[in-house]
């Protein structure tokens, strides 16, 4: 009985239930659903399920949907306080930054005026519903790109975030936020770029030069301009002198001393003329001269070709046919009366020798050797230390000591249009070791003809022997990695120059100071320079027409301790072999030198925000800067002056520096020293350095931007 009636009782409370459920959603009996008096206890468990499923659900989108309006509601009116809230902030900007940009949480304020203004802190608003709040904060920048970072960079002091909040409580938890960037309302530029702009700047120290050969530009060097230019050789031409005899002038190599050069070449190719021939240069005199018209000493042995001299009172190696053997003859520099020799196992006649720390190299056809030249034997042949087998016929080989790795490497130009330059590591030994660590392939060349090295192994000037339309002559190749297949030239030039007949076939190359490099040659214009400050964009910057045709065979450059550069040159014209230019902006480039600009006055007190330089800066130099920037005097900059600690870098301190690119400047609060940003006067450091005197750095334009 009493199970009867517990029955009954939640059948009941089910089709009370269902019936619930019916009404709500539009069920009748007639969907299938009834309850009888029959129906088993599993049915009833089936809809007690069905219940726990169903009910919790339809409970939560009731509540829901009765609460979905209030909560929109809500936020419309947020929304309102927001923009309301963005607009307040806009107008207080527009009407002093220095009111506005002052980092804290805010929220606005109507003024009696009826103009807006920033209240500290948060405020509730519409019978305590709403919260709103205004946070004002500083942004950082990239020093070097200018973006917006979120971590690190440096302050701009010129950029604010504004993030903007309004929120509630009821019905439900939420807000609406907005994020602003606000940076100072006038934006305004200043920039030095031409000649006349930078020569109203000093150098307090170091050799600096100012020039006007592409419009203006800052570089390493001694005076502001002043002094021949490696681009106007015909103008430079300072002194020339005739070898003895009829012999082809083949090499020349140079050297110098504290008041003396020494030019040493070789006549090959013919019976006639000295094998080798000395001249010296006097440079004390206001234009150099070549005492006692060469030779001042001579050596006539046999024909001579490839010649290289390795110091004053050392030296003088040059590959000669004299018999038996002698690939290499070495000679007093003084006098060129021979002290040894070196006879390479294979035999032949050398084409091009070089010594470096001990070690003697030179190139017979296809092979490389290395012989001992630490001591001088005399009459017994310098010891062979290793051998290898080129690509090709070898033109020219150089050593370097790479001293980042400490490792001597050959470089070898070579006479092959698939393979026209090899290097070999050389071991301690001076064995040589095989294969070839790093070579050169250039598609659509001719063969390697001859090559220069800079003093740390890390770029290779490559010409190539034979001009041909279609195809570059000049290449620079970087080989600061050793390894496998070098990467495509970074750098190329034709040496044909528009208006002549035909391009020219090269002969040879140096590397001067100035960033320029010359390549002689024969046929168009025999003597071509072009400017390598930017490497990938090589361009030619000026040249020498030899009158009557003749050709130059090769070039060797002198840099002297009194900062003159001079290149040497040998020609076919038979009265003038040798012959004497002057180069560079009158000097050679010193090692380092600082540049300061005038003062620029801007028209009242500003933030200066960033800097931008357009700079190119070689593998083996550097460009750093420095700026210093001060309140006026009344209203006047003329009476200000800067000290060494004004000149910040990056973090504000003046131990730090901007890099060659510039960047952003910090304000004053981020350094304690003195430092002022806001001010009216200006002034930047260029600090110009190189570890190459080939090589500098080159400014072309300085921007500041700042903001009144």
């Amino acid at each position: 009985m009493k199970k009867s009636k517990l029955k009954f009782k939640i059948k009941n409370l089910l089709k009370s239930t269902f019936n619930f459920l019916f009404l709500t959603y539009g069920l009748s009996k007639s969907n299938g659903f009834n309850f009888e008096s029959g129906q088993s206890i599993v049915e009833l468990l089936i809809t007690i399920g069905l219940s726990a499923i169903l009910l919790p659900a339809l409970l939560t989108s009731m509540v829901s949907a009765r609460q979905a309006r209030p909560q929109q509601d809500q936020r419309l009116q947020a929304i309102g306080y927001l923009r309301e809230a963005q607009e307040a902030v806009r107008a207080v900007r527009e009407s002093s930054w220095s009111t506005f940009a002052v980092d804290g949480t805010y929220h606005p304020v109507i003024n009696m005026d009826g103009t807006w203004s920033l209240a500290s802190g948060q405020e509730l608003i519409n019978g305590f519903n709403f919260t709103r709040q205004i946070v004002i904060s500083d942004v950082s920048r990239d020093s070097i790109t200018g973006n917006i970072v979120t971590s690190g960079g440096v302050n701009d002091p010129s950029t604010k975030m504004v993030v903007s909040t309004v929120s509630w409580t009821n019905p439900l938890t939420s807000s609406v936020t907005a994020t602003s960037y606000f940076t100072r309302y006038a934006n305004l530029g200043y920039q030095e770029t031409t000649f006349d702009d930078f020569v109203k700047g000093s150098t307090p120290s170091g050799s600096v030069a100012i020039t006007n050969t592409n419009g203006g530009e800052i570089s390493l060097g001694a005076g502001n301009g002043a002094g021949a230019d490696w681009c106007k050789p015909g103008n430079t031409v300072l002194a020339k002198a005739d070898l003895p005899g009829q012999g082809v002038v083949q090499s020349i190599s140079a050297t110098t001393s504290s008041s003396l050069d020494y030019v040493y070449t070789t006549t090959g190719g013919n019976a006639s003329g000295d094998s080798v021939d000395e001249a010296t240069i006097n440079r004390v005199t206001p234009v150099p001269t070549i005492i006692s018209n060469p030779p001042v000493a001579s050596n006539n042995e046999a024909k001579a070709y490839g010649i290289y001299v390795d110091k004053p009172g050392g030296h003088v190696y040059f590959n000669e046919n004299k018999p038996p053997n002698h690939t290499v003859q070495i000679a007093d520099t003084n006098t060129l009366v021979d002290v040894g020799y070196y006879d390479s196992s294979g035999g032949g006649t050398g084409t091009s020798v070089y010594a470096l720390n001990g070690i003697g190299y030179t190139i017979v056809g296809s092979k490389l050797y290395s012989f001992n030249v630490s001591s001088i034997n005399g009459s017994s042949s310098q010891a062979e230390l290793g051998s290898v087998s080129l690509a090709a016929n070898g033109n020219r080989v150089i050593a370097i000591k790479d001293n980042s790795s400490g490792n001597t490497y050959a470089f070898v130009a070579e006479a092959s249009s698939t393979k026209q330059l090899e290097i070999f590591q050389i071991n301690s030994n001076g064995s040589i070791v095989t294969p070839a660590v790093a070579y050169a392939q250039i598609a659509n060349a001719q063969q390697g003809k001859d090559i220069y090295v800079n003093n740390n192994g890390t770029r290779v000037y490559l010409v190539t022997n034979q001009y041909n339309s279609g195809q570059n002559q000049f290449f620079i190749l970087d080989t600061s990695v050793k390894s496998g297949a070098l990467p495509s030239p970074v750098g190329s030039f034709s040496t044909y120059n528009a208006g002549l007949s035909a391009g020219m076939n090269p002969k040879g190359i140096t590397i001067v100071p100035g960033n320029r490099a010359i390549v002689v040659g024969n046929g168009g214009q025999q003597y071509q320079v072009y400017n390598i400050v930017q490497e990938n964009n090589v361009t030619y910057c000026g040249g020498l027409t030899l009158t009557g045709g003749e050709n130059i065979n090769a070039v060797s450059s002198i840099v002297r301790g009194d900062q003159t550069a001079y290149s040497y040159i040998l020609t076919t014209d038979t009265s003038h072999e040798l012959q004497v230019i002057q180069g560079g902006n009158g000097a050679a480039f010193s090692f380092g030198g600082t540049y300061e600009s005038h003062t620029f006055t801007a028209t009242t007190e500003a933030m200066f925000n960033n800097f931008i330089v357009s700079s190119a800066v070689p593998s083996n130099a550097s460009l750093q800067f420095k700026v210093a920037v001060k309140h006026a005097i009344n209203n006047s900059c003329l009476g200000v002056t800067f000290a060494d600690s004004d000149f910040v870098g990056t973090d504000g301190s003046s131990g730090t520096y901007f890099p060659a690119t510039g960047g952003q400047l910090p304000a004053a609060s981020s350094n304690p020293t003195g430092y002022e940003n806001p001010g009216r006067c200006l002034k930047y450091r260029a600090y110009l350095s190189t570890s190459d005197i080939t090589e500098s750095p080159e400014i072309y334009d300085v921007t500041f931007n700042y903001s009144p």
